[in-house]
């Protein structure tokens, strides 16, 4: 079974962790973008197939519709074998990247999505947190979400230290998603100094270019 229709975006996080897998593994697969900037997320039509209007969202071949990241990323690594491994060559590899992944997403890409949507970016109010439920901001929660983010640097200079990547000898879906972190960074103007954290910045630079010629 594959998926029959990707839901996505061309800039936000989380979609762009699933199309980065996507490039590196030389998936093509039909794509309908959502614009998030018109609220094309809280469509009717579009809330048919993602309850909570997020994206991204893959439809199966059967009707089976797939919403969360991290189980889209494992439907695509299992199912197109033949393509360039991201998730592990074996169970220990598996089980490191997954853990970092969720790493990624809890300690990094959480903290970002504090201080974008507690404040520092309009179109936020009464969205604090993805989806369709309306949560007020706390705009102290930026403050929090900036040392989150340091710490979190830190610990992947740490992490990286001697090492061209996260796990193992080639890229994984781990370094993907700490490019895109990276990436994401920058909208709340924390981008990475490569005085403070060398291994990382220089993580993110080799990524980039694995990116971009892929």
């Amino acid at each position: 079974m594959t998926i029959k229709t990707l839901y996505s975006n061309g800039f936000a996080p989380s979609p762009l962790r699933v199309n980065l897998m996507l490039k590196l593994k030389g998936i093509q697969l039909e794509t309908v973008d959502i614009d998030l900037m018109t609220g094309a997320q809280f469509s009717e039509d579009y809330k048919k197939i993602s309850k909570e209007g997020t994206v991204p969202a893959a439809v199966l071949e059967d009707g089976t519709v797939l919403t969360d990241v991290i189980a889209i990323l494992n439907f695509i690594e299992n199912s197109y074998p033949e393509s360039q491994r991201l998730m592990g060559n074996n169970a220990t590899e598996q089980a490191q990247i997954l853990g970092l992944i969720h790493r990624i997403y809890f300690l990094g890409l959480a903290s970002v999505a504090e201080v974008l949507r507690n404040g520092y970016a309009p179109g936020f109010e009464n969205r604090a947190m993805p989806g369709s439920l309306s949560i007020k901001q706390i705009p102290e929660l930026m403050e929090r979400g900036r040392s989150r983010l340091g710490h979190f640097y830190e610990q992947m200079n740490q992490q990286l230290e001697g090492r061209a990547f996260l796990v193992g000898d080639a890229i994984s879906q781990a370094d993907l998603d700490l490019f895109v972190l990276c990436k994401f960074a920058g909208m709340i103007k924390e981008k990475l100094d490569p005085n403070q954290v060398p291994n990382l910045a220089s993580h993110f630079a080799h990524v980039g270019n694995i990116i971009e010629t892929a």
